[in-house]
């Protein structure tokens, strides 16, 4: 069967699955043994519908319901699968109460207690109250929910209620109807009730003239109250197994926090010393006399340059810093940084190709006054990994209203640039 992801809102505590359990039973039985396609596509399954402990919305039930009569051909299946609950003692504990009480009108007269324990979408009304009868009420929260498969379950649990104690069926008149005319449909019962009310409207009567006799009365309640204690006891291992399934979650939710305890420590640990790196990294970029540079890649503008610079160039380091490539590098030096950069971009991803290797090349830069600056010795350039496609490229910086003289520096002394697959460069070069 091929179950659907479990949505929500079909397990919203409205019904008790204790009424889905008889449907499932009834459904069984009179379709020889099986649920056909009973549940096919829906999200819950058959386990989950037929623990008393579990919930669905008044939705879900319509469908179940709807499925029914179209899988039995009876228009009446709601009705009779109510009945048949009695046989089936399908209420679990709940129905094991009833029969202790021994008696159809105090069941009646506890009617809106028992309503709470199969659904929570609706209340129950004891207008008045007799020996053998009862007027009785059962209204839902909003009128536009209700349905007749509603109603013909309310019919079943009161005509029900007497054959619990070995008594003929109830008979039930409804007198006002809750759903409106043009949502009820076919109906099929003899009386003719108000529709659209605030409630269904019912006046019960019962026999108690009938009775079984004195010593099947006495065996029936012992056997009662066997079935009580039967059921008290599967409560109880049902509620241990909760409990041991509790506990075993708290130990896992406790032992996953431990972990995120020591890897939050971890990280604050990790956070610090960066920000120790960070600051040593930041006094030393800032005091020494070269000039170092981080570029971004991704837009070739400078996210660093030390203040080193304008004792260099004679840029302030804000100045050096608002410079586009185009204004910081000769033609020379753009051309034949631009050439490296595809160069390295051809090799990216390639084995054998270590993408941290950084690689120098000449470049010319320019100072303030539009002269190139005297180098006299060689940089040192390193890059700062990233996890981006390599990139990029870096080379020290020209001026604004800079020369476009061509100029060569000494072959033994050439300035250094990196060419590196990253996406921040950091570049020194000195004078």
């Amino acid at each position: 069967m091929v179950m659907k992801p479990t949505d929500s809102s079909d397990t919203t505590k409205e019904i008790s699955c204790r009424v889905t359990r008889t449907l499932l039973m009834y459904v069984r039985e009179n379709n020889g043994g099986s649920l056909g396609n009973l549940l096919e596509g829906l999200a819950l399954d058959e386990a989950y519908l037929s623990d008393p402990n579990h919930w669905v919305s008044h939705a879900f039930l319509q469908i179940l319901y709807d499925r029914m009569l179209d899988l039995l051909g009876d228009r009446n299946a709601v009705y009779k699968m109510t009945l048949a609950s009695e046989r089936y003692r399908s209420l679990g504990l709940l129905d094991t109460i009833v029969r202790l009480i021994g008696n159809p009108k105090l069941v009646y007269s506890q009617a809106p207690r028992y309503n709470k324990l199969l659904k929570l979408n609706g209340t129950v009304i004891i207008h008045d109250i007799g020996d053998t009868w009862v007027l009785l009420e059962d209204r839902y929260h909003d009128s536009d929910q209700k349905t007749r498969h509603d109603c013909d379950y309310t019919r079943g649990v009161i005509a029900g209620i007497p054959t619990m104690f070995g008594l003929p069926e109830a008979d039930g008149e409804e007198i006002e109807c809750q759903v409106n005319p043009d949502r009820y449909g076919y109906r099929i019962w003899p009386d003719k009730p108000q529709p659209g009310c605030r409630g269904c409207l019912y006046r019960v009567s019962w026999s108690h003239r009938i009775k079984p006799p004195f010593w099947i009365r006495i065996f029936r309640r012992r056997q009662y109250t066997r079935h009580a204690i039967e059921d008290l006891q599967r409560s109880n291992r049902l509620v241990q197994q909760k409990y041991d399934e509790v506990s075993r979650l708290a130990a896992d939710l406790n032992e996953t926090n431990q972990k995120l305890v020591e890897q939050k420590a971890q990280l604050e640990a990790q956070q610090a010393a960066l920000i120790t790196s960070e600051s040593q990294y930041r006094v030393l970029a800032d005091n020494v006399t070269d000039v170092i540079w981080i570029l971004d890649l991704a837009t070739l503008k400078f996210d660093y340059i030390s203040p080193s610079v304008e004792r260099v160039r004679g840029f302030t380091q804000e100045e050096a810093g608002a410079m586009s490539l185009e204004e910081t590098l000769s033609p020379e030096s753009l051309d034949h940084a631009s050439a490296i950069l595809a160069e390295e971009l051809a090799q990216d991803n390639k084995a054998g190709v270590d993408p941290r290797d950084p690689r120098r090349s000449k470049s010319s830069n320019l100072t303030r006054t539009g002269h190139i600056s005297g180098l006299r010795r060689p940089c040192h350039s390193s890059a700062t990994p990233r996890d981006t496609p390599r990139s990029s490229w870096a080379s020290p910086a020209t001026s604004r209203n800079a020369s476009r003289q061509n100029w060569l520096l000494p072959p033994a002394k050439p300035n250094i640039a990196t060419c590196s697959s990253m996406d921040r460069i950091c570049c020194a070069f000195t004078t």
